[in-house]
């Protein structure tokens, strides 16, 4: 399951192109890899899909955003954490997990919201307060536009996907080693993406941390 990820968040940036993706396309691979864990999850012995995030409380979509992406930071090792950009990442992948699990557990519900009006706005704007929070400039559509944002956060999903189960010292252990030194280079191109993707999964896999 994390190698088919892999392959959907590449994909993911193929189809994006030189675009930065909204919040609907980024939360689409984020739903992607959520099916693709729990496709494997129900042939194997696992209790099933365990979401990192709740689903989002329609009542309060601002406040579970933010939790979502509290909660997806507290994950972060000090390495990844000290980074702004993976920083901002781990906030992404939080807010976008929290609209991921909504739409696969009450599909219907957000179906009934003007969801990329109200929540999408919601998480442009908390994205946007994290990267004015790290000083990092929003990112602009163009021929150089660096996708590590979306792509980083999505990584982020499908590893706690991975791991599902392990406690929090584990998971931070996993991400230190699959992120050396908190790298975070710029993913301009696919082939940028696909050589960043790669690397990540050798890493893991010389730790034994892909099983799937």
């Amino acid at each position: 399951a994390f190698d088919e990820s892999l392959a959907a968040i590449a994909t993911a940036a193929a189809t994006w192109g030189a675009a930065f993706p909204d919040p609907a396309a980024a939360a689409d691979l984020h739903r992607r890899i959520a099916r693709i864990y729990e496709a494997a999850l129900a042939t194997g012995d696992d209790a099933g899909l365990r979401w990192p995030v709740p689903p989002l409380n329609l009542r309060d979509p601002a406040g579970s955003l933010a939790r979502a992406a509290e909660r997806i930071g507290g994950l972060l090792p000090p390495t990844l954490a000290s980074s702004a950009r993976w920083a901002i990442a781990g906030a992404a992948a939080g807010a976008l997990g929290c609209i991921a699990a909504t739409a696969m557990v009450s599909p219907l519900a957000i179906s009934a919201l003007p969801l990329w009006s109200a929540v999408g706005g919601a998480v442009s704007a908390l994205l946007s307060a994290a990267r004015a929070r790290h000083g990092v400039e929003a990112p602009t559509p163009g021929e150089a536009v660096d996708l590590f944002e979306p792509v980083a956060a999505a990584l982020l999903q499908a590893i706690l996907f991975e791991r599902q189960g392990a406690g929090e010292a584990a998971i931070a252990r996993s991400l230190e080693q699959a992120v050396p030194e908190g790298d975070a280079p710029p993913l301009r191109t696919l082939s940028e993406v696909r050589g960043f993707l790669a690397a990540v999964r050798q890493r893991l896999a010389s730790g034994g941390e892909v099983h799937r």
